[in-house]
């Protein structure tokens, strides 16, 4: 090795990295020669530690300074990791053997397997197609490297899509296809044609991006853990410690509450020693529960900014999930209160139109049991021509057409249509009443949002309700 090779200013490099007290001017250049070896030293510059974390994130953190690094400033890492978790999941993936390649792609696929199986039932063959995956695996049957990179690849990403899309059809189509891939089974011909009608429906289905996120977060851990030789031969396995050891014991490792998030994510969001980084990702799940959390309470004295602006963000989301499950009275209890808190854009319009509040009325006899849901579709009828009195889109034809889904057949069906359009109608009524125009007025579409949330937590926790108000604008 040459002199200019193994030297870097006045001393050689292997002196620098025995020197605990190598200065920073030492240091810097160290890092173009031997990134990890500048990376480990214990006196690496700060701001050149964070550079260097971002190419190089599992030495980073067997670094002897990450502890201290992250204490200093605990929020950067997981900023750092959320940004680059997909490209470290690449990289991982190219540092792989062609053994654990193969093993990864069936583990992502065997995740999200239930989501195409409770959904097409009797179906077992992306079942068999992982089984295939795991044997070749261990038989090491030869394949070309590239090939075995791109099934495992596509397998992980199509077990992401799995999660993203769980709350559809399309979710199963993309487990079946994690599993196909990770078999390397790429006649499309063997997929059911439930699987195909998926395909075509993928693109208008609701996401469920926290969930996708999440995932993610699971395979760069499940890479980690290969590349590091941890990796067990069952997923959920957490090694010598069970599920229910770890929810009990109040000091479990932030890894271990990690994994047992991956089995069980509110166990992990309601564990008192919760990471926060990840309470704050599992809050997007489970938003009732999470302010009531042991590390919730404390999450959220400590950045209260940060849970209003997650509620803001997340609202509709959470609004369409937690009201699937409310049995069919609140629901459509629920939908009638949205809509009657828009109902005066109606009738100031209208104000010899009873059709929509007769629909309301209707639906509330309903859900208690004092009408017969057969009288409910000509009340619905009659509420749904009544909108085409006004003009398409405008405050007082969303406030008719969410009067007549509130006595809809299916109440779910309606109560989230008339939640939808019962909001728009609050923040284009706004409009029209500060400027004339039609445009929707985001703070008052929020706030009506966030009065639906709140409404529907109290029908959730079973509370008699009464004097829903009516939304701030709607008087003259």
């Amino acid at each position: 090795m040459s002199k200019k090779a193994s030297e870097v200013g006045g001393r050689s490099r292997a002196e620098i990295i025995a020197d605990p007290l190598a200065t920073a001017d030492e240091i810097q250049p160290l890092a173009e020669q031997d990134p990890i070896a500048a990376l480990h030293h214990p006196n690496c510059p700060v701001e050149l530690w964070w550079q260097l974390a971002v190419k190089h994130p599992m030495e980073a953190e067997s670094s002897i300074t990450y502890e201290l690094m992250t204490l200093e400033n605990p929020g950067r890492w997981p900023e750092m990791e959320q940004r680059r978790r997909v490209g470290w999941l690449e990289d991982g993936c190219q540092r792989l053997s062609k053994r654990e390649c193969m093993l990864f792609a069936a583990d992502c696929a065997e995740r999200v397997l239930p989501l195409f199986e409770k959904m097409i039932k009797g179906d077992k063959g992306p079942r068999s197609a992982i089984e295939k995956a795991r044997s070749e695996a261990r038989s090491l049957d030869p394949l070309l490297p590239q090939s075995y990179r791109d099934r495992m690849r596509r397998a992980h990403t199509s077990a992401y899509h799995a999660v993203e899309y769980r709350l559809s059809v399309s979710g199963a189509h993309w487990a079946a296809a994690a599993a196909y891939e990770a078999a390397n089974a790429n006649d499309v011909s063997v997929l059911t044609p439930v699987i195909h009608l998926a395909i075509k429906l993928g693109e208008g289905v609701t996401r469920d991006r926290a969930a996708a996120t999440e995932e993610t977060h699971w395979q760069w851990t499940r890479i980690k853990q290969y590349l590091r030789g941890t990796a067990n031969s069952l997923i959920d396995t957490l090694g010598a410690r069970s599920f229910p050891a770890i929810k009990a014991d109040p000091q479990a490792t932030p890894e271990e509450i990690r994994h047992l998030s991956e089995k069980n994510g509110l166990a992990a969001l309601q564990h008192p020693n919760c990471p926060q980084d990840l309470w704050w990702d599992l809050a997007i799940l489970f938003p009732i529960e999470a302010p009531k959390s042991p590390a919730g309470q404390l999450f959220t004295l400590e950045d209260p900014t940060r849970w209003v602006d997650l509620e803001q963000r997340w609202v509709s989301d959470w609004i369409f999930a937690i009201l699937q499950k409310l049995k069919p009275k609140g629901q459509r209890l629920f939908a009638a209160d949205c809509a009657e808190r828009v109902l005066p854009c109606w009738e100031e319009e209208h104000p010899n139109d009873d059709r929509p509040r007769k629909s309301i009325e209707a639906a509330r006899l309903a859900a208690h049991g004092q009408l017969r849901k057969k009288a409910l579709e000509p009340v619905h009828i009659r509420a749904m021509a009544a909108s085409q009195s006004s003009s398409y889109g405008n405050d007082a034809w969303l406030a008719a057409s969410a009067a007549s889904h509130v006595s809809h057949a299916d109440a779910e069906w309606g109560a989230y249509n008339a939640h939808k359009e019962s909001a728009r109608a609050a923040g284009i009524h706004a409009t029209r009443l500060a400027t004339g125009g039609d445009a929707k007025d985001p703070a008052a579409y929020r706030a009506e949002l966030m009065w639906q949330w709140q409404r529907l937590q109290a029908y959730l926790r079973g509370e008699t309700l009464s004097g829903i108000g009516k939304t701030r604008h709607h008087s003259r």
